[in-house]
């Protein structure tokens, strides 16, 4: 029984390979996911646009209203493209890390 055992364990091993690809999907922190989604777009302007530079108010985009332009888009001729794959925990971390980056941004 332990034989079969080991020479299962042994051909899932041979078949599978020991060596893990990297999956996106499993990301959780904003900064990671920002890392992986988005910098190659907003590397030169690191938030993009409509938030980098811009002074916090009352107005300016909130956490959820990010969240929602990353996975769904907005209407703009300079859009980018959505994140629809992103669950809804991830794209509130990416909105969070750019939020937290923006205030970042404005007190240096």
């Amino acid at each position: 029984m332990r034989l079969t055992a080991l020479i299962v364990a042994c051909l899932s091993l041979a078949t599978t390979g020991c060596e893990k690809k990297f999956d996106p999907t499993r990301l959780k922190d904003g900064k990671s996911l920002y890392d992986y989604y988005c910098i190659s777009c907003h590397q030169n302007q690191g938030l993009g646009p409509y938030l980098e530079n811009l002074p916090i108010t009352d107005k300016s985009l909130k956490d959820y209203e990010i969240m929602l332009v990353i996975k769904y888009g907005y209407n703009s001729e300079h859009s980018m493209p959505t994140f629809d794959n992103l669950s809804a925990d991830q794209a509130e971390a990416v909105a969070s890390y750019m939020v937290k980056k923006r205030r970042e941004q404005q007190t240096n």
